[in-house]
């Protein structure tokens, strides 16, 4: 799911473990987990106020990532090749350099 900024969207809660991440769909019935800190209210629907994509990255314990940000317990990573994406913080380990 690609979500450009001024995008409407349905967004509703539902039982999750991720606090802070709501579901929703765009004009297009395409859906998905969004942080709900990424949208404002507009009238019954929903604005995007910044670009999102959902993409979740698989990794391997001995992966390494560079996180770009962090969000709602999850952080954005580029891997050493590939796209970017979400991992989970609770499955990442700072490294000493």
């Amino acid at each position: 799911m690609i979500i450009s900024k001024g995008d409407v969207l349905q967004a509703e809660t539902r039982p999750s473990e991720w606090p802070g991440w709501v579901w929703v769909t765009t004009s297009n019935q395409v859906s998905g987990w969004m942080p709900l800190a990424y949208l404002d209210p507009d009238g019954a629907a929903w604005r995007a106020v910044c670009d999102y994509r959902d993409v979740e990255l698989s990794v391997q314990p001995a992966d390494t990532l560079e996180v770009l940000y962090t969000q709602d317990q999850w952080a954005w990573c580029q891997p050493a090749q590939g796209e970017p994406g979400w991992v989970p913080l609770a499955v990442l380990e700072r490294l000493n350099t």
